[in-house]
């Protein structure tokens, strides 16, 4: 094989040019499979398999022939899922902590209780509006075809968080709690669809989209049904949450997106991060800020929706040599 190397980038790789290749390195093969740039610094070993195997413009992946390599990607995420359901089966149930529902800002205003976690709802609202508004529009390069009701319902879920987070901080117990988690559920379970859209294949995010919501709902609805004096289990509940936002990352990571400008995503996850931070800063924050922790979360939530809306709007389609279909 000629070894001579053009300028061309796919990402961070300088790669031969497509003319060089051998005819049957040029042609579809389901020997190929695509590695994110993103995992090089991750794994010295996955760097000393980049360099060993022949990366090809065509497919942003390597020539590996019937390896077990062909499946790591897959087998890493369902690993990971197989793992957390036993760790989560295996432990005891979880009930919700009473001490959940007291934060740290308790003032009234305007005969409103809890003002402040209150009315910073009404920005999920601003942001559901807006994102409807922008798929309406017709202008998102950055939204696939494909996607575009995953997009829909995620932003339907941000806005009935407005509403249900206003309610549940009204009055927080958790009967309340229980419609707060229904509409987080819904936005949590459609972006998970979107990302294995975007990134892994747009049909299976969208073969996804209804069983993810049917689980993210049936969690919730596990719990109320367990929840008798203050016994309810949390386990399914806390899987469905927290396990996406494990696997979300891994899957940017690992798998290459059919969209630019990646880093609209990791925003997101990075808003949700520090968002889940103030939360737990709840006290510590409002004695220093007299404003708390979890109104900052609400903010901070909002904005991930926001940098989403700015996703869609500023996105483009790869060119078919950085990420083709799979």
């Amino acid at each position: 094989m000629n070894t001579n190397w053009t300028k061309r980038r796919c990402n961070h790789f300088q790669l031969p040019h497509e003319e060089l290749l051998p005819p049957r390195s040029r042609r579809k093969d389901s020997r190929f499979i695509h590695i994110s740039p993103h995992i090089l610094w991750l794994n010295p070993l996955v760097f000393e398999l980049s360099s060993i195997c022949r990366i090809y413009p065509y497919t942003g992946g390597a020539e590996l022939g019937a390896t077990y390599l062909y499946y790591w990607r897959g087998g890493l995420i369902a690993g990971i899922i197989i793992l957390g359901t036993i760790v989560v089966v295996l432990h005891g149930p979880v009930s919700q902590d009473p001490v959940y529902h007291q934060f740290a800002d308790q003032r009234t205003f305007l005969h409103i209780p809890n003002f402040w976690n209150v009315v910073s709802n009404i920005i999920f609202l601003a942001a559901a509006v807006t994102g409807i508004r922008a798929l309406c529009s017709g202008k998102c390069p950055g939204v696939i075809p494909a996607l575009r009701h995953a997009y829909g319902v995620f932003f339907i879920g941000s806005g009935l968080i407005a509403f249900g987070s206003a309610y549940y901080h009204l009055s927080p117990n958790n009967m309340t709690l229980i419609w707060d988690r229904y509409a987080m559920t819904i936005a949590f379970m459609a972006f998970m669809a979107i990302i294995t859209g975007e990134h892994m294949h747009p049909r299976f995010g969208r073969l996804l989209l209804l069983p993810l919501l049917a689980l993210g709902l049936l969690s919730v609805l596990v719990w109320k049904i367990t929840d008798t004096g203050g016994q309810g289990d949390l386990r399914f509940y806390i899987l469905i949450q927290y396990l996406p936002f494990i696997l979300i990352p891994l899957i940017v990571i690992l798998y290459p997106s059919r969209l630019n400008k990646v880093y609209f995503i990791w925003c997101i996850l990075a808003a949700y991060a520090v968002g889940k931070a103030f939360e737990l800063l709840d006290t510590p924050i409002f004695d220093a800020l007299h404003i708390s922790g979890h109104t900052l979360k609400h903010l901070m939530a909002a904005l991930g929706m926001f940098s989403l809306i700015l996703a869609i709007k500023k996105r483009d389609r790869r060119d078919s040599h950085q990420c083709p279909p799979i």
